[in-house]
């Protein structure tokens, strides 16, 4: 182990260190700034192998940012984009898939 970082480890003491989780890319999309509507649908094969759909938002707005709010929802194979709490910038909704 690393002289660095920090140690994870499960009930029966076994260390569960994953380091950087492996994942599949599974779609992108990009959204303006005060958007608050819409639905990211991705291939539904890779969840029969019992994989879980998650997502990330790189946010891209660099000033004058909105007073819509959004939230993201993930359904099946679908993110939502629907009104919520979070500011609506503009940016890239990524999807991915991870055990």
């Amino acid at each position: 182990m690393s002289d660095y970082g920090f140690g994870v480890w499960d009930e029966q003491g076994r260390q569960r260190n994953t380091g950087i989780r492996p994942f599949l890319y599974a779609g992108f999309m990009k959204l303006t700034s005060g958007q608050t509507t819409g639905a990211l649908t991705v291939p539904r094969e890779p969840m029969s192998d019992g994989l879980r759909l998650s997502y990330v938002f790189m946010c891209t707005q660099t000033g004058g940012w909105p007073n819509e709010k959004r939230q993201f929802l993930v359904r099946d194979n679908q993110i939502i984009i629907s009104t919520g709490r979070n500011v609506a910038a503009e940016g890239w909704l990524i999807a991915y898939y991870t055990a």
